[in-house]
């Protein structure tokens, strides 16, 4: 709600000084960005950067630098000491957490001591100091409290706790309080989003609340200026150059206490559609009780039986409607409903439709507040009473008259509805295309037809699957009638053509996003040599099924054009997918499209050797067509690229995924993939060894390689390296490790071994996998004895480990010393913040390799978990990317019968006893170690026109921009916390909405690069 500022804030304004905006800029930059600053008033300053503390003149010339540890956040001087308030590990978990105030000389930014509060665990924030020497450490949000609150704590002069204290109801804060600061009596709360809260320094009461002035790193309150402190970064260096800006005293008020937050139904008048019947707090001010801007006072009883709330007894489930007039068309931003429930039998709201009108009689829907309300500010408690104010600053409209639409059971009570005033610019001036009603009760109806018509739509199919598959699909193709209708009333008369998303998973129910996406041509743009593909969408908008051949025609017969459909199929969770490539890639594809229904073909040029060149074909079917175009560059992709890759695939033992006739299949698949790297297990190793009393194998020559023999002759020319899991244990054939005569053991051994295929191998490597993905001192150890030992008998081996750390930093320095190679996951490695450590290993010579390890396959996107683990390893300097696992189908060899599998299905790419099969997450592998190799050829051709001489410094730049472009900017790059099982939620192919284009537009603007500098 508004409220007036206070008498002391406005004799600050008063004193700024008018006119344009000065700055001051922060003389260097810095790795982090800038967190607080303070002014003595007297021509200093200090400044507090994520890891750096500085001290300048009011020019921001450095006068003192310290570079300290932890996370720096607010910071204050007194009494010739600059406290600051410090995270010591703000990427460790919430539990870890603990606040800290450091003392520094304020002259020499020497450490004087740290206070930490072990048993507050909060991360610190801000930090100001009241008048009585006490101090306030403002928190950033911790997850024990709402999304609507935060916390601040008040410590003494020797910093100890005195009290905690949280601020409620605040639209959803994102971070927590980022900068307190005092100004007389007055304290202020600036939030990394919502409102400013102003609080009274002695009582901390709060006294106001205003508008955010938005990304304040740093207030400083000068006796003549207000300032804000700013952070910019440098995308290219990643550095960032920090300032203070000069606020006017008129643009700052408006900032601060004119803005979104102003609630404009106070007061107003307002209409309900069924009069108040609830009798203990029914009265004639339910007229004007709603916007009267009365709280209920909390504490005081419930709400229902205090006479300033309105209440209803439902009786059943009903509607109750609020209709506000705000007097005149106003912009508004968002929206708030006070109500309680938990007990009695009072529930919460179902929903809480909001619509606007300029005229009362042109209604517009504009969207579910309670349902925004959970996102951003959290929800009420589930058992227990509770008074919840559920509010959205987040919802532009405007107009003259809002209606809160709320439906509920039995009871239903308010206190007060809100409306906050939005920015002119933000708000929508003109509503062209979305639907008007003559009021909402019309909308209502519509939304709970259609909602009812989606239920008995789900509850018809679920009934279908009792039925035998013949009459399943007579019945269901009723639902593709219905969107026959749908098509049509969209202005589509015949079957037709549409380019899709082909990263996307396809459905039958796929509609095109506007005409244009129907009319324009579909382009591929690509290498000679290479395979690259597009998806294109066949509609049906008639009332019969269509039967027809589609094909491709115009181009040259090495364009080498290859057709497939690509197949709905289901998921174990009861989830519909469109990822299966199903056909032996010919030109001529036979396709069934129902009535109302879409089929997707996916188009592939493999591998063209044709000249290069433009060439423009058509896709045809029937009397549909779509213009095709094949742009094939004056650039050969080599016939083996330089990224290995591969999947943990165990074709060495033909019963591990249990189906053994389908083993030359699957690795027909993965040659496809450019699989280079295949991986066995402990039958590859040689059986049949025995040792004397010393140690000593006595029977090298007589070691059974059959198994061996049989593995490496499927994979023939393929595989360019072998891999072994060996899952080392604790002892070798009985002797426990580290003894001598251990030692002796496996080091004979693994001679034997390597002798035993060194002319198998023909110059491949041979790489072992002691222990997998190691996470504790304990299992480094062993890595380290086993390696040790391994190499002092036969050096050729090549050491690979995984390993699992959340701190990398926490691994024994030895697990890297004794291994050749080392493959971190991929999300690990951006979840925990630990690609410097990586990027940094990698130029000190040590292989990198990356892998994933998540599942269910089937359910993640084709482009940010598979297709991007490649250009992640050409960020780093990886030299291979792996997945688990390939060929896997669910525990039963089968990913067509996923209602059966009794485990998670992994592979990429489809399996079942009669073979395996294309998928949309197979080909994104492929493409993506086509993508490496463009970024390698690139770097090929800048080393070479350098060395003649060329200025190459625009080539380098957008080399070392192109994969941070390219890669996907979804949760999982930036989460600063990783958890397996929520895999999911990062990955989501169906749920979530990631970039499938800029992968794509990147990768084109390389072989463009190419091509120029071809001379």
């Amino acid at each position: 709600m508004m409220r007036l500022f206070t008498a002391a804030f406005a004799v600050m304004l008063a004193l700024c000084v008018s006119g344009a905006a000065e700055e001051i800029n922060l003389e260097g930059r810095y790795p982090g960005h800038l967190q607080d600053v303070w002014s003595d008033g007297k021509g200093t300053l200090w400044w507090t950067q994520t890891h750096h503390i500085l001290k300048t003149d009011m020019s921001g010339k450095i006068l003192a630098e310290a570079e300290v540890e932890g996370h720096n956040a607010g910071c204050e001087v007194f009494g010739g000491v600059l406290y600051v308030a410090v995270c010591p590990d703000l990427r460790g978990p919430q539990e870890g957490a603990f606040l800290q105030v450091n003392e520094y000389d304020a002259a020499s930014l020497k450490l004087l001591r740290k206070h930490s509060l072990r048993d507050v665990r909060d991360r610190a924030g801000s930090l100001c100091r009241l008048p009585d020497g006490t101090f306030l450490v403002g928190c950033l949000r911790p997850d024990d409290i709402l999304k609507s609150q935060v916390r601040f704590h008040r410590l003494d002069r020797d910093f100890k706790l005195i009290s905690s204290h949280i601020v409620g109801d605040l639209p959803m804060v994102r971070f927590g309080i980022e900068v307190i600061k005092r100004r007389g009596n007055d304290v202020f709360l600036f939030m990394y989003e919502g409102p400013t809260v102003c609080l009274d320094a002695k009582t901390l009461k709060e006294k106001a609340r205003y508008r955010s002035v938005g990304g304040a790193m740093g207030m400083v309150f000068d006796a003549k200026c207000v300032w804000k402190g700013v952070s910019v970064r440098d995308g290219k260096t990643k550095m960032f150059s920090s300032k203070l800006e000069r606020l006017d005293a008129a643009d700052f008020a408006s900032a601060v206490y004119d803005g979104e937050f102003e609630n404009v139904a106070l007061g107003k008048k307002y209409t309900l559609n069924v009069k108040p019947s609830y009798p203990l707090c029914n009265d004639p001010g339910d007229a004007v009780q709603l916007t009267d801007g009365k709280r209920h006072r909390r504490g005081s009883g419930q709400l229902w039986t205090r006479k300033g709330t309105v209440g209803w007894q439902v009786g059943g489930i009903g509607e109750r409607i609020v209709t506000v007039d705000l007097g005149s068309v106003t912009p508004i931003c968002g929206f708030g409903w006070e109500s309680a429930a938990g007990m009695a039998n009072v529930g919460w709201p179902e929903f809480i439709f909001i619509y606007v009108s300029d005229d009362g009689r042109n209604w517009y829907f504009v969207g579910d507040l309670y349902e925004r309300s959970k996102k951003e500010t959290g929800i009420p408690r589930e058992k227990g009473y509770e008074v919840f104010l559920a509010s959205s600053k987040k919802m532009p409209a405007r107009g003259r008259y809002v209606a809160f639409l709320a439906r509920s059971s039995n009871y239903m009570f308010v206190d007060e509805v809100e409306v906050y005033r939005g920015g002119e610019e933000s708000c929508p001036k003109n509503r062209s295309g979305a639907a008007a009603y003559p009021d909402p009760l019309s909308h209502l109806k519509a939304y709970l037809d259609a909602r009812v018509f989606v239920r008995d739509a789900a509850a018809v199919a679920r009934g279908a699957l009792r039925l035998p598959e013949a009459e399943r699909g007579r019945l269901l193709s009723g639902v593709g009638r219905l969107n026959a209708l749908v098509l049509r009333g969209l202005g589509f008369s015949a079957p037709f053509f549409w380019e899709a998303d082909r990263w996307a998973s396809a459905s039958p129910t796929d509609l095109p996003e506007s005409a244009e996406a129907a009319a324009s041509p579909v382009a591929v743009t690509m290498m000679r040599g290479e395979t690259r593909s597009a998806a294109v969408n066949l509609s049906n908008p008639g009332t019969d099924p269509l039967r027809l051949e589609v094909g491709a025609e115009g181009f040259p017969k090495g364009a080498n054009v290859e057709l497939r459909e690509v197949v709905c199929t289901m998921t174990k969770s009861g989830e519909r997918v469109g990822s299966l490539l199903s056909g032996d890639g010919s030109r001529s594809l036979p396709l069934v499209v129902p009535p109302g229904e879409t089929r997707q073909i996916w188009v592939s040029f493999s591998k063209p050797s044709c000249a290069a060149g433009r060439y423009e074909g058509r896709l045809v079917a029937g009397n549909a067509g779509k213009k095709l175009v094949l742009d094939l560059a004056p650039v050969d992709f080599p016939a083996r690229p330089r990224l290995h890759v591969g999947g943990w695939d165990y074709t060495d033992n033909i019963h591990f995924y249990k189906n053994p006739a389908s083993v030359d299949a699957r690795i027909e698949r993965m040659r496809e993939m450019f699989v280079d790297t295949p991986w066995g297990g402990r039958p590859i190793m040689p059986s049949g060894a025995r040792f004397d009393s010393e140690g000593r194998i006595v029977n090298a020559k007589d070691l059974d390689f059959g198994t061996w023999k049989r593995w490496i002759a499927r994979w023939g020319e393929t595989a360019r390296q072998y891999c072994v899991f060996m899952g080392c244990e604790d002892s070798f054939h009985g002797e426990k490790m580290g003894t001598e005569r251990f030692n002796r053991m496996v080091g004979g051994y693994m001679r034997a071994w390597y002798d035993g295929i060194r002319a198998d191998l023909a110059g491949r490597r041979i790489i072992v996998l002691l222990v997998d993905e190691p996470s504790g001192p304990k299992m480094d150890e062993k890595i380290t004895i086993w390696a040790k030992a391994v190499k002092a008998g036969a050096p050729e081996f090549v050491i690979f480990e995984d390993p699992d750390y959340r701190d990398i930093t926490k691994a024994t320095p030895a697990l890297f010393e004794v291994s050749d190679i080392i493959c971190p996951g991929a999300t690990s490695v951006t979840a925990y913040k630990c690609e410097d450590f990586y990027r940094k290993l990698a130029r000190s010579g040590k292989e990198l390799w990356l892998y994933s390890c998540c599942g269910p396959s089937r359910t993640y996107d084709p482009i940010v978990y598979y297709r991007a683990q490649a250009w992640l390893a050409w960020k780093l300097g990886a030299k291979a990317t792996q997945f688990w696992a390939f060929g896997c189908g669910g525990g039963i060899g089968d990913s067509f019968r996923p209602m059966e599998q009794t485990s998670v299905e992994y592979s990429p790419f489809f399996v079942s006893p009669a073979g395996a099969f294309r998928a949309k997450q197979s080909e994104a592998i492929m493409e993506s170690v086509e993508d490496y190799e463009y970024l390698a050829m690139l770097a090929g051709r800048i080393a070479e026109l350098k060395k003649r001489g060329r200025d190459v410094a625009e080539l380098e730049r957008f080399l070392a921009e192109a994969p941070e472009r390219a890669l996907p900017k979804e949760e999982w790059l930036a989460h600063n916390e990783f958890n397996f099982f929520k895999g999911r939620q990062r990955f989501d192919w169906l749920g979530g909405n990631h970039d499938h284009r800029t992968m794509d537009a990147v990768r084109i603007e390389i072989l463009k690069k190419l091509v120029e500098t071809r001379r």
